[in-house]
């Protein structure tokens, strides 16, 4: 969780994580930290340097309007420290990165525990199975 990864978090990121954190409340979204972060928050040694990005997974719900969250992403991104990077996944796990999804690609990489697979970006919404 966010909240829990801010206490290993340098300062200065602290208001980005705040931000994403309120952000992901208000969207239906729950979003944890993985990679540097993360090691640094489980191990309490350094994993975070001035050149770490911060990645977070999303998970969202049904009920989510994931273009918005994912402009709102965009907009916290704009004034963060670092740079933001991170996956949306749907329910079942499958998941695509959030700027692939920001885009204008018609198509996206989904990757689920199984394969990767290219689907289009309501294809990925509403839940086609990643075959």
């Amino acid at each position: 969780m966010l909240r829990q990864a801010r206490a290993y978090a340098p300062r200065n990121w602290w208001p980005t994580l705040d931000r994403l954190d309120a952000m992901a409340h208000r969207h239906a979204v729950d979003a944890r930290v993985f990679g540097s972060l993360a090691w640094q928050s489980l191990t309490g040694l350094d994993y975070v340097t001035t050149h770490s990005d911060l990645d977070v997974l999303f998970e969202f719900r049904s009920e989510t309007d994931v273009d918005r969250f994912v402009a709102d992403v965009a907009a916290i991104e704009i004034e963060a420290p670092m740079r933001l990077d991170g996956e949306l996944m749907r329910a079942d796990g499958a998941a695509v990165n959030w700027r692939e999804y920001h885009g204008d690609a018609s198509e996206l990489l989904v990757k689920s525990i199984e394969r990767v697979v290219l689907l289009g970006r309501h294809q990925f919404i509403s839940g086609a199975i990643v075959s």
